[in-house]
């Protein structure tokens, strides 16, 4: 009895994977049985119920492949739905926000995480959320004025990185906002323009400042070694 349990629950257990192998070699077997009992290919045999089973496997994974498509969209419909029908008491397509405390994820979409182009004034932007600040060797059209970021960090990058799921902030501009619970990510080659930008800001990982310079004699040539 304690081995009859044992299998029902190893079965259970791996349902999913019993039922993925029993429908291919379902939809393998079946094809392949009904070729054998067509008498024009029966002298074609065994090679035509092979043939016969790897189409139904073609088939069959063209059928696993639509079920999968049409659950994506129909999930990403449902997103779209929610996302539309949601209170927000914002307008993310307003350019000017004044006097307003807004949570940062409701200023993207799903599909497109860029916030460009607005000025925020006396405003409160609340996190959790990653923000890439797209800053160059000057900086650019962004704009930071007396603003307070609590509690805050910000976070070096090399220079070909681009953090996937962080909000990238470009053209824009605060003016005394207070920033709560975000991370801001900086590239290394601009850790200069991004403390002239902001000031005060919190590093947690190494700066260039804290990295050891990287000494004249290790690119001499050694005499010892010279010819």
């Amino acid at each position: 009895m304690k081995w009859i349990k044992l299998a029902i629950a190893w079965c259970w257990n791996h349902l999913t994977k019993i039922s993925m192998f029993l429908s291919w070699a379902i939809s393998f077997a079946l094809p392949a049985w009904a070729a054998s009992t067509v008498e024009i290919l029966s002298a074609y045999s065994p090679l035509s119920w092979v043939i016969a089973g790897l189409a139904g496997w073609a088939i069959a994974g063209l059928g696993y492949a639509g079920v999968g498509i049409g659950a994506y969209w129909r999930t990403m419909a449902k997103i779209r739905s929610v996302w539309a029908r949601s209170p927000n008491p914002v307008d993310p397509m307003e350019t000017v926000f004044r006097n307003k405390r807004i949570n940062v994820a409701d200023l993207i979409t799903p599909y497109h995480r860029v916030i460009s182009n607005k000025n925020f004034i006396d405003c409160e932007l609340v996190g959790p959320a990653n923000l890439f600040i797209a800053v160059t060797s000057g900086s650019g059209s962004l704009a930071f004025h007396g603003n307070t970021f609590q509690p805050s960090e910000t976070v070096m990058i090399k220079n070909d990185a681009s953090p996937p799921n962080a909000i990238v902030l470009q053209d824009c501009s605060f003016s005394r906002c207070t920033f709560y619970g975000v991370i801001l990510f900086f590239r290394e080659a601009v850790f200069e323009a991004a403390n002239r930008l902001i000031s005060n800001l919190y590093w947690v990982t190494a700066t260039p400042q804290a990295m050891p310079p990287h000494s004249e004699a290790e690119n001499q040539p050694n005499p010892s070694t010279s010819p």
